[in-house]
């Protein structure tokens, strides 16, 4: 008997002995959770401080932390670590989580990173172009910032910017400006063009130039120079702009007029440009000069992240493609990435099938050790995302003919951008022996 109590008094002392590691355990693993989500918290915050530092050094103002944006950013970050693309796992943008989460906002940028640990190592790789939150024509007022770590302790950044308010004309002659942009943009929504982004970066150059023209009525300032050099002297950066310059009109009307009897410039009416800023003078005779200025975006190059997002939404679209043909889809191989990712930083040195050194790219397939039946190759240059590729393709008898072949049954697909921003595409198709 003593022995059985014996017995069940060491067992009952080891289920204590148990429940107590496992409650210092928990407690421990609380800390640690806790203890490193405080770091990411500070790390969120110093990058956002670092932002703000970047943009003032622009001539931008500061940014302030919002704490909904924070949420709706780690809501991403979290959906990140499922899916790592710019769209949700179900399908919508990050635009459709704002609105969820009755976040007004009139543009929004989201810029996501995996891999670095440190906010200083973040500042190098966001996008520092117009389509930014860092240098941005527009006037962001509000960022969100999240990052934190998946099972695997690889840490993700999600940062997302928004706009309430477009910039508006100011000056003088506000009114007028006001009246101009609206006359330009009934004309472009006429030509089926989208209506221009009103940017007061632009307007300050304008502004001075409609001065300028004052002293020299000309396209080149008083002292001989472009009106590109103000864009420097001034941090902006754009891919392209257009300037035009009149006198003598007396208001936005007359100048619209003007342009009616015989053709609106190209300035104000061209498709590629999205921003414009108005200048405008007036004499000591009352005269008043015109000045406009249209720019087109830089637009981001893709990161490696991205190309590889697009390389899974081609595989996608050609499998709707041959679903639509009452064809089976082709499997995905990550094989055939990777003797495609190198066809296609060949085919940005040169448009062939033939490799630059003059071999034929199917040597590429024996050197992964693939083992092949049939095969195919599809390559393309300068699109700029997977719907504009397989589009493209589609278009294209002979790539059309690869992509719908009953003969092949796997699929491999390479982007890869070169220091021009343009993208090079390739698809390898199989049979598999």
């Amino acid at each position: 008997m003593n022995t059985r109590r014996a017995q069940e008094k060491a067992r009952f002392s080891a289920f204590l002995l148990l429940c107590a590691v496992l409650f210092l355990c928990s407690v421990a693993a609380s800390g640690a959770w806790a203890a490193s989500r405080a770091v990411h918290n500070a790390h969120a915050g110093e990058l956002a401080a670092l932002i703000n530092a970047e943009r003032q050094k622009s001539g931008f103002p500061a940014v302030t932390i919002d704490q909904q944006l924070c949420a709706a950013a780690d809501a991403r970050m979290k959906e990140l670590m499922q899916q790592f693309r710019n769209t949700r796992p179900n399908g919508g943008s990050t635009g459709d989580l704002l609105t969820a989460r009755s976040i007004k906002y009139r543009k929004f940028v989201h810029s996501y990173f995996r891999g670095f640990s440190l906010p200083a190592r973040i500042m190098r790789e966001l996008p520092k172009y117009e389509t930014g939150v860092i240098r941005t024509a527009e006037p962001f007022s509000k960022i969100g910032v999240a990052t934190g770590e998946d099972s695997s302790g690889k840490v993700y950044w999600s940062i997302i910017g928004i706009t309430t308010a477009a910039p508006v004309p100011t000056g003088t002659y506000a009114a007028q400006k006001k009246a101009l942009l609206q006359l330009i943009n009934a004309e472009r929504k006429r030509l089926k063009r989208s209506a221009l982004d009103y940017d007061d970066r632009l307007e300050g150059i304008a502004q001075t130039r409609a001065v300028d023209l004052q002293k020299k009525y000309s396209g080149n300032r008083p002292d001989g120079s472009g009106t590109g050099t103000l864009f420097k002297a001034r941090n902006v950066t754009v891919a392209s702009f257009g300037q035009y310059y009149a006198r003598g009109f007396k208001n936005a009307a007359a100048l619209d007029a003007a342009w009616k009897k015989q053709k609106y410039p190209d300035t104000v009416s061209a498709a590629h440009y999205t921003r414009i800023g108005i200048g405008i003078s007036a004499d000591n005779k009352g005269q008043l000069y015109w000045d406009i200025i249209a720019s087109s975006p830089v637009q981001r190059p893709p990161t490696l992240s991205e190309l590889e997002a697009y390389q899974r939404d081609v595989l996608r679209l050609t499998n709707v493609h041959r679903a639509a043909n009452g064809l089976p889809a082709l499997a995905g191989d990550t094989r055939l990435d990777a003797v495609a990712a190198v066809r296609a930083e060949e085919v940005l040195r040169s448009f062939s099938h033939t490799r630059p050194d003059g071999s034929e790219w199917t040597v590429l397939l024996d050197k992964h050790s693939i083992p092949w039946r049939a095969n195919a190759e599809n390559i393309a240059a300068g699109q700029k995302n997977a719907e504009a590729v397989v589009e493209a393709w589609m278009n294209s008898p002979g790539h059309r003919a690869n992509i719908l072949s009953k003969n092949v049954t796997r699929l491999g697909v390479g982007a890869r951008i070169n220091a021009d921003g343009r993208i090079g595409w390739v698809q390898t198709f199989i049979k598999p022996k």
